[in-house]
């Protein structure tokens, strides 16, 4: 919530911001947690909405309730909107450790791979989508 304040320079921004924070966190939290199974990437997103509100501060107005709800819940789907995107962009990472994998032999050029290794390197190519899969 600092970091939050932090980026407002004016009292009055603050206090404008610290309404919406107390009067619609929770709805942004609902919002945001209907499209994440995730505790962790829900309090991202919800913190991420916040600092773009908190960001526009200026230009929003209080007084009218529909139109900042409006405003606040435009402003969460967003983000989570954006959360997906980024999410779909970003590729599982299967760690490789070659010092596992392989054992070098007497001369150093073959590698033996044991049963458990390509039992293990099957189980990962199974976890690849079928477009990576036949592929391979």
């Amino acid at each position: 919530m600092l970091i939050l304040l932090a980026l407002i320079e004016e009292r009055e921004d603050e206090e404008k911001f610290l309404y919406i924070y107390n009067n619609y966190h929770k709805l942004v939290t609902k919002i945001v947690a209907d499209r994440f199974a995730d505790q962790y990437t829900v309090e991202e997103v919800v913190q991420t909405a916040f600092v773009r509100i908190a960001k526009n501060i200026k230009k929003i107005e209080t007084e009218n309730k529909k139109r900042l709800t409006t405003y606040v819940v435009a402003v969460a789907r967003s983000c989570a909107a954006d959360e997906l995107r980024s999410a779909k962009r970003e590729p599982e990472v299967i760690p490789f450790d070659e010092d596992r994998l392989t054992t070098q032999l007497s001369n150093g050029l073959e590698t033996v791979f044991s049963n458990e290794i390509v039992t293990e390197m099957v189980g990962y190519i199974l976890t690849l989508s079928h477009t990576y899969r036949d592929v391979l």
